[in-house]
């Protein structure tokens, strides 16, 4: 790559700061710009990158390259100069095109799971010796950070489909945990979405390799378009596969042969196939699946991925990104794993943009069956301006007429309420789990607060 003057605005979002922090690293002279300090800013300004807090033509000075995030709009005064002064303007994406291209480059994508499954690769690969560069969607817990710095020949770095920019990335490898529909802001079907992935696919070299989830008839059709060979995980089949004994642990067989116990250091089936994904990618690398896959044990996970947030009063709090009915459901049977008897698993949903919300709120319906009770709060928009009729009164209607036995469904419009509610349903044992990608994660502090 060549070294560049390197202008980021929303230089402290969690995709640009990795992005940032990595070019910084890698020799470039990197600036940026956000509206507001934040713990990302601070920690870009501890490796020597300059960050302006609110945007300035003159803050661009001479530079040579503008990156800008998705939540930038056209109209930012720092875009426009640079458009003004022919400096050209990319993505986040492409500029992360740019970081794998350095390298033996390894993209994981999908609809669920590519932080912890980018998290886990990388764990794995360190414990392993690899020492990758690695750009992760979330934090992670084992070093705080959403980036590691190592080797520059060996990338590791999740790829967003929600706007198809994983398409400006083109690695050596890939991952593709599963596909669904998702993002309806942004693709008109479910079609629309393997469609994308499926050209994400076509663009993967002869010479490098594909690594999906052998469970899921969408990424076996996206893998049927490889030009490379492709490596198949699952629990009903693969070359690896698992044979699940408890909420964190499996036997591991390859191509058909038992190798062995695994435990994990996080719970649920969604995180053993997230496993068998990393070890998929550290089997390719060269290394033995089986010594991959026990590194694991001590994985700490990722912030906002079923986060213990505190126990108070034997009422345990968690946090979860989970925003999908699929993760929904997934982060729900991690909760009624590991809550003890006679423990109930409380659920506080956020719903996240309105978009989704109108387009899966039946399936949101039947996503919260294996709780006992449910709060659902209003809409987080996330930029998104508010739909007639498109509330979070619409997925507790979906709740009570689902056709499982629905929990007790609670609607409480403003998140504030939460915590006083919580405290009157809430019981010793119980799991409270707070969901969703908006801002609910503050409600499992206030309420160990009240406790």
């Amino acid at each position: 790559m060549k070294k560049q003057k390197i202008y980021m605005v929303g230089i402290g979002g969690a995709g640009m700061s990795s992005v940032a922090e990595v070019l910084k690293r890698m020799g470039n002279d990197v600036v940026g710009s956000d509206l507001k300090e934040s713990v990302q800013t601070k920690r870009l300004e501890e490796i020597g990158i300059t960050v302006y807090i609110g945007h300035d033509p003159e803050q661009l000075g001479d530079s040579e390259l503008v990156v800008v995030s998705t939540a930038i709009p056209k109209t930012n005064i720092d875009v426009m100069e640079a458009q003004r002064r022919s400096i050209p303007v990319i993505q986040r994406a492409a500029a992360l095109g740019m970081i794998v291209a350095e390298g033996c480059g390894v993209a994981i994508a999908g609809t669920h799971g590519k932080t912890t499954t980018t998290s886990m690769t990388t764990h794995a690969l360190m414990k392993l010796g690899e020492n990758p560069t690695a750009l992760v969607g979330g934090e992670l817990n084992d070093i705080g950070s959403n980036v590691a710095f190592g080797r520059t020949d060996l990338i590791i770095a999740e790829a967003d489909e929600s706007d198809r920019s994983l398409l400006q990335i083109h690695p050596e490898a890939a991952v593709i945990t599963n596909i669904e529909f998702d993002h309806p802001d942004f693709y008109s079907s479910l079609q629309d979405v393997k469609d994308t992935f499926a050209k994400f696919v076509s663009d993967l070299p002869g010479s490098g390799h594909l690594v999906v989830c052998s469970d899921d008839e969408n990424c076996l059709e996206a893998a049927a378009l490889s030009p490379c060979p492709v490596t198949l995980y699952g629990l009903n089949s693969g070359d690896l596969r698992a044979e699940v004994t408890s909420s964190d642990g499996y036997i591991l067989f390859e191509n058909g042969e038992e190798r062995g116990p695994v435990t994990l250091g996080v719970h649920g089936r969604h995180n053993i196939l997230n496993s068998l994904a990393a070890v998929s990618v550290a089997r390719w690398l060269g290394h033995d699946a089986y010594e991959a896959a026990r590194t694991l044990a001590d994985f700490g996970g990722v912030r906002r991925r079923f986060q213990v947030k505190g126990v108070k009063s034997g009422v345990k709090v968690v946090d979860d990104y989970a925003h999908h009915p699929t993760e929904i459901l997934a982060t729900l049977d991690v909760a009624r794993a590991t809550t003890p008897e006679p423990g109930r698993v409380v659920a506080v949903f956020q719903p996240h943009r309105y978009s989704r919300t109108r387009k899966l709120y039946r399936e949101f319906g039947e996503a919260f069956k294996a709780a006992d009770s449910v709060i659902i709060t209003e809409v987080y928009g996330s930029g998104e301006q508010p739909e007639p009729g498109v509330n979070g009164k619409l997925i507790v209607d979906a709740i009570c007429e689902s056709r499982n036995a629905f929990p007790n469904v609670y609607f409480v419009p403003n998140k504030d309420d939460i915590p006083n509610v919580l405290e009157k349903i809430s019981a010793p044992e119980d799991t409270v789990l707070t969901l969703g990608a908006g801002d609910i994660s503050t409600i499992g502090e206030e309420f160990l607060a009240t406790l």
